[in-house]
């Protein structure tokens, strides 16, 4: 039996719907006459190759994807394709409602999309190279979020609310964001004595970087008999742990840190929801404006086999907590724990911050763009592996494109300033250090 999908509206006249490069909305489940916010498990899924965004051809700050490829001789796949192509058909049935009078504007872009065919010069260039079949694929966002840090190391989450509220009430009182460097906010420090102090800082001295929030939950398995069961064939966590091991929270906040573990011979599963609906103000070629659903990867449970495991190549909240064990994993029964959804965000995790919930007030001007060094250019004499180079490297250019679209225009807040540490006031406090959130 079919759940119920629904969508909101999109606000046309909304404020920020109109200071958006975006309109945007949300997207839940109906359970007992409430609206929750739909997440899903996968099963787990083989994967040969690492389904992480490539750091050959793609600038660190865009590597905020994964492509997954659909294996239709795994059952884990073919769940996975049907739960989105679930959303993808309710989207399509309830376009009318979502865009109103605007809906023949739009054009719907679907999440399972097909291989993409060689063309002649490819099919030459690898005629004497083995054939693999060509797979569908399922793109996710991870979650992404603004971290603070002091002296280069992270602020917990009771520092990194000051930070917000600080900058908040700022602009709450000056709608001007080039003031925001100057903004004062007070940290609060335990030294290892367990000594209280507090520091007011400029907010120019507390450098923010954009980190990865998905949580990451790996296990090494080595020398796993080769007749055990394949993590797909376990019957509960305990019989998956009994085999695999148990898994381990890790932390991957940048690309570097998460290609350690997303890698190649793994069987991994994810727990992800469609986070929005995103529709472009500006037309395409075809004169329609595209739109589409985003799919963002809250968690990841991967394990990675070594040594004896055998590996057949043809076998292919809100969310604190190891997401996995407690769920079931059918089509059409998740969602049953999932979290009540608000209408405008998604809510934050505890000491991690996402962009797609964080408000306008939060967010700050963009710093200077990194310069991404072109790819060299390839040799006359690199003849096919020249054209297959070429023809990657377009695909990921087409991939960052299809990430800027869905990602909204977000400010970046303020780098760190060059210089001495302009500590407005030091003193020490006598008080306990406040609970934390």
């Amino acid at each position: 039996m079919s759940r119920k999908i629904v969508f909101e509206p999109i606000q046309f006249d909304d404020d920020k719907q109109k200071k958006a490069t975006q309109f945007t909305t949300t997207v839940g489940l109906m359970k007992d006459g409430k609206k929750i916010y739909a997440d899903e498990v996968t099963g787990f899924m083989y994967q040969e190759f690492s389904t992480f965004a490539p750091a050959k051809f793609n600038d660190p700050d865009k590597r905020d994807w994964l492509r997954i490829p659909i294996n239709e001789e795994e059952k884990a796949c073919v769940d996975f394709e049907t739960i989105v192509n679930e959303y993808d058909d309710a989207f399509e049935t309830q376009k009318d409602t979502i865009f109103g009078k605007f809906s023949k504007l739009y054009s719907q872009s679907r999440s399972v999309k097909e291989p993409k065919e060689e063309d002649e010069l490819e099919m030459e260039a690898n005629a004497d190279k083995p054939k693999k079949p060509k797979l569908k694929s399922i793109k996710l966002k991870l979650k992404m979020g603004w971290n603070y840090y002091y002296d280069n190391q992270l602020l917990d989450s009771v520092n990194t609310g000051a930070v917000r509220k600080a900058v908040s009430d700022a602009l709450a009182k000056n709608n001007d964001k080039n003031i925001i460097n100057d903004v004062i906010v007070t940290l609060k420090f335990t030294d290892e004595d367990g000594k209280k102090s507090e520091k007011k800082l400029k907010m120019g001295d507390i450098e923010s970087r954009k980190e990865i929030s998905t949580k990451i939950y790996y296990r090494k398995a080595e020398n796993v008999s080769a007749d055990a069961k394949k993590p797909a064939d376990c019957s509960d966590n305990d019989e998956l742990e009994a085999i695999y091991g148990k898994p381990e929270e890790v932390t991957a906040r940048s690309p570097e840190d998460l290609d350690k573990y997303h890698r190649a011979n793994c069987y991994v599963r994810y727990l992800f929801g469609p986070s929005k609906v995103w529709a472009a103000k500006a037309k395409g070629e075809d004169g329609k404006r595209r739109t589409s659903l985003q799919f963002v990867c809250h968690q990841i449970d991967i394990i990675h086999l070594r040594n004896n495991t055998n590996t057949n190549s043809t076998v292919r909240s809100i969310y604190s907590g190891y997401g996995f064990g407690s769920r079931p994993e059918s089509v059409f029964n998740a969602g049953t724990n999932a979290t009540p959804v608000k209408k405008e965000k998604e809510p934050e995790p505890k000491a991690e911050s996402e962009s797609e919930s964080e408000s306008e007030e939060e967010t700050k001007p963009v710093a200077k763009a990194k310069a991404t060094p072109a790819p060299a250019p390839a040799s006359t004499k690199a003849g096919k592996q020249a054209l297959k180079v070429e023809s990657e490297s377009e695909e990921e250019e087409s991939e960052e494109e299809e990430s800027e679209s869905e990602s909204e225009d977000e400010p970046e807040p303020p780098k760190k300033t060059k210089g001495k540490t302009a500590v407005v006031e030091e003193k020490p406090k006598a008080k306990a250090a406040p609970k934390k959130k």
